[in-house]
Formats: C-alpha cells, structure tokens, sequence
C-alpha cells in the first residue's frame, strides 16, 4: 500500500527502484570523531548494477538488516528460546467483528502471551502467539479452522488462579471484556524466533538505522512497532533540525543526536519489557497469584489503567515511543 501511495504521488519526489536487492555499502572513511566529509558521499551498489550515491544512507529493513551488516555495525543478542507464531483470522459475526474493531486482547500462558490484534478491514485480527518451539510446529501444521480454534480455546481458557481466591488482592475495577472468536485462519502464517537484540551503533558517518534494524523488543505488548515509528520521526525531527542549522543530513555529530534520543528510549522499552517476560514467565502459585494481584489492582486505578493504555499506544509523556521523551 505504501508503495501504491508513491507511485500515484508524482509530487512525492521520491524514486522507487524495484526490485532492487543491495549488493554492497560504502561509508565516507574517518574515525569516530567529527562530522562527515561533506565532499564525499555514501555509495549503494544494487544487485542489478545500478548504483546510487547519497547524502544518508537509512538501513530499515528489520532485524536481520543487510545494510547493517555491509556497515560493519555489530549487534548485542539475547535469545529467549520461544518461537513467534503470526498469523491472520477472522472473527465470528457480525456483533465480533464490531468488537474487535478498537480492543486488542492478550492472554498470558504458562509457555508465553498471546496476542489479539484488530487489523483493517474490519472482521479480522492478527494474532502474536510466542510459544515453545514444539508447539509453534504443531501450529504451523494445523488448517486454518483448526489454528482459530486453538486460538479460541487459550484466549477462553480459565484463569490459573481464581478472581475469587485472592479478595483482599484483587480489587473488582471493570469486568473484563469477553474475547472475542475467531472462525478461521486466513492468509499465510510464519513463525520466527524470538530474541532481543539491539545493535551496538546506530549511526555512522552518512548512516542511520532504525526499527528492527537497530533494535528489536519482545513482541508481547506490540511495542516494536511504536519504536520503530517513533524511531523514523526522531530522525526526521533531527534531520529538519539539521537542516535548519545549515548542517550536512550526514554529519555524524548530528546523527548522534538520533542516536542519543533513540538508543535511552530502546534500552528503556527492552528493560520495560523483558521485566515483564521474565514476571510473566516465572512458574508457580505464589507468582501466579501476585501477578494476578498486581493485574487487578491495575484494573482498579484508572489513572494507572490510562497510563500502560497510553505507554502502549506509544504516546503520552511515559512512552518510551514518543520522540522527546527521554
């Protein structure tokens, strides 16, 4: 869709080259220290013999990057031995549809969260269900109608500890909405290992990454998205900025000022959010029932409902998506 838009803008001012796979990267040489040597620029060399010569080179194409790897741009790596499973379903109904519209659910079960996205056009959701390896094949080999039951059945499944076991833990707040069913997988579905990474640079001379290709965040609260949008407005704003001053778009001490806003916010997302892998994940009563205890008390504070609803969405002023943050 989003190159749909590009072709029919001619007023865009951007060149689409498709397809065109990218060969090898070439940096202005120099150390870490000053800005870029204005008089010479970045070079992509295309599998199709092209070549393009640029002012900022920006590697955005996820977590295995081609472009950070041509720029030399080494990554710290922290695998959580789950298998990501994502796939397409659609809902039940007419009234499911209409619910699934503005809610996401997310279920946490003992082998990892499940996750419920609403998605366009209405009717259809997404699902991100982290599990052991040996259940994502046992997934992967399921038909369609088989997956959305499966689905079903974990989002539906009773809580491991009672609401009622626990009263003087759990205050009531709001009745949680009942999840929706979905009727059948629809589309392809892919599965993909799960890891933290971030990279060890994000910028270099006449450099940038962003997204998944800078960092990458547990899915369990859809967060690397956010990031990753977050990520192209801050580079956009320092760019703007940049500009502004007269500056060259790839002096490295302006793109340090990127690196600077982006790489706080990342490392807070991935602390934020391993912390609550790592809670989620811890087996056993006691856990099970302080989580439970935590979850609803949560539900009984809206101020504090309002704040993780706004961390989430990745705006308001203790997000770490939005630019300025931090």
């Amino acid at each position: 869709a989003l190159h749909a838009a590009l072709r029919d803008d001619a007023a865009s001012g951007v060149a689409l080259m498709e397809p065109a796979g990218v060969e090898s990267l070439r940096l202005p040489p120099g150390g870490d220290v000053g800005g870029a040597v204005a008089s010479e620029l970045a070079e992509v060399a295309l599998e199709n013999g092209r070549s393009v010569r640029a002012k900022l080179v920006v590697g955005a194409d996820g977590p295995r990057s081609r472009m950070r790897a041509l720029a030399n741009v080494g990554v710290a790596r922290w695998p959580y031995g789950q298998q990501g499973v994502v796939a397409t379903v659609r809902m039940e109904g007419a009234e499911q549809r209409q619910a699934t519209e503005q809610t996401a659910w997310q279920r946490f079960l003992p082998t990892g969260p499940l996750a419920l996205l609403p998605v366009a056009p209405a009717g259809y959701c997404n699902v991100v269900w982290s599990t052991t390896p040996d259940h994502a094949t046992r997934l992967m080999a399921m038909d369609g109608v088989a997956f959305a039951e499966a689905v079903n059945e974990a989002l539906a499944a009773p809580a491991a500890i009672a609401r009622g076991a626990l009263p003087w833990l759990l205050p009531r707040g709001e009745p949680p909405l009942p999840p929706p069913r979905a009727s059948e997988a629809v589309g392809q579905r892919g599965a993909f290992p799960l890891a933290m990474l971030n990279a060890r640079q994000y910028v270099d001379r006449r450099f940038a990454l962003v997204g998944d290709a800078a960092h990458v965040v547990h899915p369990l609260a859809g967060q690397g998205v956010n990031l990753g949008f977050a990520d192209a407005a801050a580079l956009a704003s320092t760019l703007e900025r940049g500009l502004a001053a007269g500056l060259d778009v790839g002096d490295l001490v302006l793109l340090r000022e990127y690196e600077a806003e982006r790489s706080r916010a990342a490392i807070a997302a991935m602390a934020a959010l391993h912390g609550l892998h790592t809670v989620f994940g811890a087996p056993g009563g006691v856990a099970g029932g302080l989580r439970a205890a935590g979850m609803g008390l949560l539900n009984a504070l809206p101020p504090a409902r309002r704040a993780c609803v706004e961390t989430a969405a990745g705006v308001g002023p203790l997000s770490w998506a939005s630019t300025g943050s931090f």
